[in-house]
């Protein structure tokens, strides 16, 4: 099964199975993910594949787009547990569909798209709407010294296995002073 073999090489890469509708590297991938949830809820998948699928986390129930929301928005607040800040990176090692959603939300509000009830959700848990790398230069800074989790000297918390830690620069090359909350 080819198409398998994708979703392994996918899942290695992402940490999970949630292949997006399109992905550019494995086209047809998509689709076939969206056949494996049609064929289970007929009840035309054969049990084998279903036990495959089962086995690597593939969910094969649909979730619900505001499921998903509550699910991402739930990974956020844990974020914030672990960091003490909402600025997840968009390349998130642990999490990378995080980053991106986060920078969805931000777009969303911008084009006037974010419904109300996420938009006030996110507003009274203190979420940075303006984002770190709003009109700045963004950069990977090397945090010496610190493991995963550890804060450095400006009270950026380490969030990246690598050690390093998502700031922002201005056009001079000075520290911009980020705000935890």
């Amino acid at each position: 099964m080819p198409r398998f073999k994708e979703l392994l090489q996918y899942k290695e890469q992402f940490g999970d199975t949630e292949v997006p509708k399109y992905y550019k590297p494995f086209p047809k991938l998509g689709p076939w993910k969206r056949s494996q949830r049609t064929m289970y809820k007929s009840g035309t998948i054969p049990q084998e594949r279903v036990d495959m699928l089962n086995e690597v986390g593939f969910r094969l129930e649909w979730i619900h787009q505001d499921q998903k929301w509550d699910m991402r928005y739930a990974e956020l607040q844990e974020f914030k547990k672990e960091f003490g800040h909402w600025i997840v990176p968009q390349n998130y090692e642990r999490n990378k569909k995080l980053g991106t959603w986060v920078i969805h939300q931000r777009r969303q509000l911008k084009s006037r798209q974010l419904r109300h009830d996420r938009f006030q959700k996110l507003d009274e848990i203190g979420f940075v709407w303006n984002g770190p790398n709003t009109g700045r230069k963004k950069f990977l800074v090397p945090v010496s010294g610190l493991n995963l989790g550890q804060t450095d000297a400006n009270g950026i918390k380490v969030c990246a296995e690598d050690g390093t830690a998502k700031s922002t620069v201005d056009n001079t090359d000075e520290k911009v002073e980020e705000t935890p909350d």
